[in-house]
């Protein structure tokens, strides 16, 4: 017991225990009812060893970069994105999404939710938390696209907001909007109309 607790605390366990899990999630030979068995002793394994100081959620993010398998990528996200960490300085930063915001904040949960709830594509999550920095609902150095993510799945857990790389990719993206493609910069004119004009009246 003593060898198993040492090597999911000091040797990285967590994260080996995920690569097997995952091996085993994409392999062919399961029944159909295994695969989601898998899935759910990976989200259980994740979120604990965070809960329980095993692994950080840093230490997630870098793990599952470079993972092929975009199903199993957006699943161990959208559980890091629920799961609080426990300082120490072994987290990345968490918010509430109300409290990043600035000014009339029931109006503004309530425009984002409408915004979130009927979002074209999980990439447009990239223009809501731009134009909210653009009509200073949220202060532009203060936080970061990936804290913004997370607090938008804690806020709206029932939306299905999965994977971040899209959204954040985007947000990047229109940081230089003069120098983007005429389609981007024609989908960023059709969004401003749709969205900042609401969150400079939901701010009053």
């Amino acid at each position: 017991m003593w060898c198993m607790y040492y090597w999911l605390f000091f040797e990285d366990g967590a994260n080996q225990m995920a690569t097997i899990l995952v091996k085993q999630d994409s392999s062919e030979k399961h029944s159909w009812w295994l695969r989601p068995l898998i899935k759910m002793a990976l989200r259980s394994m994740v979120k604990n060893s965070v809960k329980n100081l095993m692994s950080s959620k840093e230490s997630w993010n870098k793990t599952i970069k470079d993972e092929p398998d975009e199903e199993i990528k957006e699943e161990i996200v959208s559980v890091l994105a629920v799961t609080k960490g426990t300082g120490q300085g072994k987290t990345v930063k968490d918010e509430d999404l109300e409290n990043m915001l600035i000014g009339n904040k029931e109006k503004l949960l309530a425009e984002i939710e409408y915004f979130v709830r009927n979002r074209e594509h999980d990439s447009h999550l990239g223009y809501i938390f731009h134009f909210l920095q653009k009509a200073e609902c949220i202060e532009k150095n203060k936080y970061d696209y990936t804290t913004f993510h997370r607090a938008v799945v804690r806020a709206f857990p029932d939306a299905g907001v999965s994977g971040y790389d899209s959204a954040q990719e985007l947000y990047k993206n229109i940081q230089s909007i003069e120098n983007a493609s005429t389609r981007l910069l024609n989908e960023y004119n059709r969004m401003k109309e749709m969205m900042f004009v609401k969150f400079m009246e939901a701010k009053q």
